[in-house]
């Protein structure tokens, strides 16, 4: 009898050890397609386009914490896009016009401060939302750009 509990104890007590090292087994990981890639960036570029849809209903609505708030969370998302890898069958000449393009427009909104302290909002949130608009015009035409790598080419 006590031997049936010291082996379930000992079971018991590598069973953690034993789950981890299935998890890490070395093996390489499988790496995403183009077209998984082109859907995750096109899902990322939609949630840009709804914070950026909220954040011009925080300043229409007059929110000012909801768009402090918000404004972090997209300039945190446009961080986040702008080290993006560039699609690889893109010409790295129109990557790097791109890239450039939007790192300035990432650079404009951070300059424009924007507290919960702040009385006359109304100029910079204007200014912000057209910024945030021009960031989705260069994250579509990058979309494009993408779709339009994916497509075969059509031979004659």
């Amino acid at each position: 009898m006590k031997s049936r509990i010291t082996s379930t104890l000992i079971y018991l007590s590598t069973l953690p050890i034993l789950s981890f090292a299935q998890q890490n087994d070395g093996s390489p990981q499988r790496g995403l397609t183009e077209h998984q890639r082109f859907e995750a960036h096109r899902g990322e570029v939609e949630n840009f386009k709804t914070l950026t849809y909220r954040f011009e209903v925080a300043w229409q609505e007059a929110d000012l914490q909801s768009m402090v708030d918000l404004k972090k969370g997209l300039e945190t998302m446009m961080e986040k896009e702008n080290e993006r890898p560039a699609i690889s069958q893109l010409d790295t000449d129109a990557a790097a016009t791109q890239l450039q393009k939007k790192l300035d427009c990432t650079k404009k909104i951070a300059k424009l401060k924007l507290s919960t302290a702040d009385t006359a909002f109304g100029k910079k949130a204007e200014q912000l939302n057209e910024l945030f608009k021009d960031y989705i015009r260069l994250l579509e035409s990058e979309l494009t750009a993408h779709l339009n790598a994916l497509r075969p080419t059509e031979r004659d």
